[in-house]
């Protein structure tokens, strides 16, 4: 059985790492992963299709960006990715935080984002996914992104989704990957009541999962 991703793993010896292969969006994609981290020996579904639907809110000049609970990046990694090839069309200046709990996880993120290297990118591994941490006090997102801990239970992924809405930034959008069989309907419930029926979008329904949005409405 792997190991859940929401264990604080230790780092470890690089030696160790491995190289994973996949497709995101029909993009053949490589990254780096280390045994002990969330999905490590495949790029997972949800966050492919998290990936395929995710766009840009309306400032799209300079945007920052926080990959919530990054794992070993991919998200991250994808989006710079994109990024430096020129493919995210109409972004200058791009900012990306990424967090996670397991400092091997910040480790191997840190290493796959090496690979990328832009004068407009720039980029913050936080070993932590708790937006309490003081590092965010004052930072606030253009984009959220993140796969929740659906596993730790609703009461926990309540408060993870009720921080990141929190440090977005004015109409930021905060992006969700939901599996429909792991309580998409009641969640959904809840995130209308807590953000405003009229912030949240349903953006795909794919392969048994759910993409949402929920904007941070008002100025």
């Amino acid at each position: 059985m792997e190991q859940s991703h929401y264990f604080n793993q230790d780092v470890i010896d690089p030696k160790y790492f491995f190289r994973i292969n996949g497709f995101v969006d029909k993009t053949s994609f490589s990254l780096t992963s280390a045994k002990g981290l969330f999905s490590a020996e495949y790029f997972d579904l949800g966050t492919r299709i998290l990936l395929k639907y995710f766009s840009f809110g309306p400032n799209n000049k300079s945007v920052r960006l926080l990959d919530l609970g990054c794992g070993y990046g991919l998200v991250s990694s994808y989006l710079a990715y994109q990024y430096t090839r020129g493919i995210l069309g109409g972004v200058d200046l791009f900012h990306i935080d990424a967090c996670d709990s397991s400092p091997l996880a910040v480790q191997v993120t840190e290493h796959n984002m090496s690979s990328y290297s832009h004068s407009g990118l720039s980029y913050h591994i936080q070993n932590s996914d708790i937006l309490s941490d003081p590092y965010f006090s004052d930072k606030s997102y253009d984009s959220i992104i993140t796969n929740p801990p659906f596993s730790a239970g609703k009461k926990v992924v309540k408060e993870f989704l009720k921080q990141a809405y929190d440090h977005l930034a004015p109409h930021g959008l905060l992006w969700i990957v939901i599996p429909t069989k792991k309580g998409a309907k009641s969640y959904g419930e809840r995130c209308r009541q807590e953000f405003g029926p009229s912030s949240m979008v349903i953006q795909a329904l794919e392969a048994g999962y759910r993409v949402w949005t929920i904007e941070k409405l008002g100025s």
